[in-house]
């Protein structure tokens, strides 16, 4: 049998800017928001630079009770050949960058027009225990 904890049909585009640095910082903080405010289940992260525009989409479900995320991102690299070393590398470089923000939801990839390599992380905010 299937686990179906995070199959999802919802889809909410945000588009924003990269901070001066290439991170998601501003877009993050309005998902958050958005996931207070419309209490969704969020189960997913897609990531994409368009124009100089960052597009990121969060897969969610509205039937099941919200918790609160976290999105992070983290500079992976310059890319270049993307050859067996390069892709080891970058390999080893998203699993560390990864554990930053434990526990990871998902993840995705995004390319700036400088052609450095990020890593977004949708990670779940654990309440703290008493």
């Amino acid at each position: 049998m299937a686990d179906n904890a995070q199959v999802h049909d919802s889809f909410k585009l945000f588009i924003g800017a990269l901070d001066d640095a290439g991170h998601i910082t501003d877009l993050a903080n309005v998902i958050h928001e958005w996931v207070a405010k419309d209490k969704v289940a969020v189960k997913s992260v897609g990531a994409a630079v368009s124009n100089g525009k960052l597009m990121l989409t969060i897969g969610f479900r509205v039937d099941e009770p919200t918790y609160e995320v976290a999105l992070h991102s983290s500079k992976i690299g310059r890319v270049g050949a993307l050859d067996a070393d390069e892709i080891s590398r970058f390999t080893r470089a998203i699993e560390s960058a990864g554990m930053n923000w434990p526990p990871v939801i998902g993840h995705s990839l995004y390319v700036t027009k400088n052609n450095d390599l990020y890593l977004a992380v949708l990670s779940l905010v654990e309440p703290p225990r008493e």
